[in-house]
């Protein structure tokens, strides 16, 4: 009897304890002092305890969050950062607070003066948090600054010093963040940053010692014909600034690119076939001739040109080269020492090519000589819509030439006096037309 005694009292000891620290007895309430951050919901009806756990919810989202750069402060919210707590989540572990666990502990719940700190369950969403923190510091970014060259009030060229760039690391800034809001300091967080290095240096453009003029053609058009500016216009902003190192070569078309009307060029004559047509691109070629002239006063050794087969009217017989895009190329080779530096400019009716250096690089003399001057053949057409005898000039012709250009001066120290081209420009037939 004694020993089924005792067996009961084991049983009372272990079932009762369990019944009073759990469901049968707390019922639909929160146990008692059960804390989620500073609020307190022990005790409280279900449906109280979870609209209260919402509010506070609703306020952590609202928490301001401070981040400081220097002397910068930039504000914040943990709900804009995507930092919000799991109502759900939080809310099963209010409840699982004395109704959980082994016996003793759903026990030693209720024992009075006991307090239940439940860690809130928090929500990231990275994201989110991503997009806030790169508006908000966006501003902090300051994009690196290459060393460059520009022209001043007086034309001459002027060094402008690289300057460096800045950047927030992100991914470092975000770790900062978490770690904050697991430790619930409060304290502002240290806005990270690190040093974007400019790709071209001062040192670099300065040691290239570009200080004068070397050499510069300028060719007139017609800005009344719209079209044709506009392409001259395009190529030129092309070229604008171009920089040749030495033994450097360039291609004007691939620097140019293909003359498209996609690539918004457009509609003007061209030559083509000993004849003056509408064609994508006109006057294109009024740039390539402009910097073959700028170019053989500077020294380069002209790789490939092609004369067109007429003459043109901007600049001197033989001193033109045409270009067709993947058909005909200027090319060009800077075989002097020293850097080179090209600007365009286009003027109300003026298109200019300088290429500057420094002060010994050379400065050529380039001479264009008429050897033949071949007049233009006449072509005589009948038209029966013309009375008897009667004549009309169509076209009035062009004259075709023989052009010796040559070039002299000094280059690397010496003296040079060579032949560039020799060049032959077709005649343009004079047609009349009369009647029979």
């Amino acid at each position: 009897m004694g020993l089924r005694k005792y067996v009961w009292v084991l049983l009372l000891l272990g079932i009762l304890p369990a019944l009073l620290g759990g469901t049968f007895l707390l019922g639909q309430r929160i146990c008692p002092a059960v804390y989620v951050g500073d609020v307190y919901l022990g005790g409280m009806e279900a449906g109280e305890g979870r609209r209260v756990l919402t509010d506070w919810a609703l306020r952590e989202a609202a928490r301001p969050v401070r981040l400081c750069w220097q002397d910068r402060l930039l504000t914040t919210t943990l709900g804009a950062l995507g930092l919000t707590v799991d109502v759900e989540a939080t809310w099963a572990r209010v409840l699982a607070v004395g109704r959980t666990g082994p016996w003793w502990e759903r026990f030693a719940c209720l024992w009075p003066g006991r307090k239940h700190c439940v860690n809130p369950v928090y929500r990231y969403e990275e994201d989110k948090a991503r997009s806030e923190l790169e508006g908000l510091i966006g501003p902090l970014r300051v994009e690196p600054r290459d060393a460059r060259l520009e022209l001043d009030a007086d034309g001459r060229p002027r060094l402008i010093p690289a300057r460096e760039g800045r950047e927030v690391v992100l991914d470092d800034l975000w770790a900062a963040l978490r770690a904050s809001f697991a430790q619930g300091s409060g304290e502002p967080v240290e806005i990270p940053t690190r040093r974007l290095a400019p790709k071209v240096s001062t040192e670099e453009i300065a040691g290239r010692r570009i200080n004068k003029a070397v050499s510069q053609c300028t060719t007139s058009f017609n800005p009344a014909d719209e079209n044709r500016t506009h392409n001259i216009l395009q190529a030129a902003r092309a070229l604008d600034g171009k920089w040749l190192k030495p033994g450097e070569e360039i291609s004007f078309n691939e620097l140019v690119g293909p003359r498209t009307l996609e690539r918004g060029y457009r509609e003007a004559l061209v030559i083509e076939a000993a004849e003056f047509i509408p064609g994508v691109g006109g006057g294109v070629c009024q740039v390539s001739s402009t910097l073959y002239n700028a170019a053989l006063q500077a020294g380069m050794t002209v790789v490939e040109r092609q004369p067109h087969a007429l003459k043109v009217d901007y600049v001197p017989p033989g001193l033109d080269a045409t270009v067709a895009y993947g058909l005909i190329d200027l090319r060009l080779r800077n075989d002097t020492p020293y850097w080179y530096w090209l600007k365009a400019r286009v003027n109300h009716n003026t298109l200019t090519f300088t290429f500057y250096g420094p002060p010994e690089a050379p400065c050529m003399e380039v001479v264009s000589e008429i050897v033949e001057q071949i007049p233009p053949p006449l072509r005589v057409e009948e038209d029966m819509s013309l009375p008897a005898g009667k004549t009309v000039v169509e076209r009035e012709g062009k004259w075709g030439y023989r052009v010796r250009v040559t070039r002299r001066g000094y280059i690397n120290g010496s003296w040079t006096e060579e032949r560039v081209s020799l060049d032959y420009y077709f005649p343009l037939p004079r047609v009349v037309v009369r009647g029979p």
